[in-house]
């Protein structure tokens, strides 16, 4: 795409505006609901111990990934996952519907799961 064509895109107004999106979308409102329920069930501070560590080792570093893989898709004009990985990867014509196939076996996953589950 011609830099000179390109329509100007939406940017954020703070800092703390990306942040609180950003958190807010990691949260998930599931997570927000169950949450004290969790906590009241398995002793109240046993629960946030593993709650946290988890936070810190995999919430934060795949937010980073998140965040850089959105930043070079910006720079490059690519608004997509398909066309993010095509940019890292060109040579390779699979890798770049990585995310899409990534989010298919998430959903299959979940489906077989929830199938599984008793009382059905």
């Amino acid at each position: 795409m011609n830099k000179k064509n390109k329509a100007p895109r939406d940017q954020w107004a703070s800092r703390l505006g990306i942040i609180l999106a950003v958190a807010g979308s990691a949260v998930g409102l599931g997570n927000f609901l169950r949450f004290p329920a969790k906590v009241v069930e398995n002793g109240g501070g046993a629960f946030m111990i593993p709650y946290f560590v988890s936070f810190l080792l995999l919430g934060i570093p795949l937010m980073w990934v998140e965040w850089t893989l959105g930043r070079h898709g910006g720079s490059i004009g690519s608004g997509t996952a398909p066309g993010i990985f095509h940019s890292l990867w060109p040579r390779n014509r699979v890798l770049k519907y990585l995310g899409s196939w990534v989010s298919l076996g998430r959903s299959l996953s979940l489906f077989i799961i929830l199938l599984s589950l008793p009382g059905r």
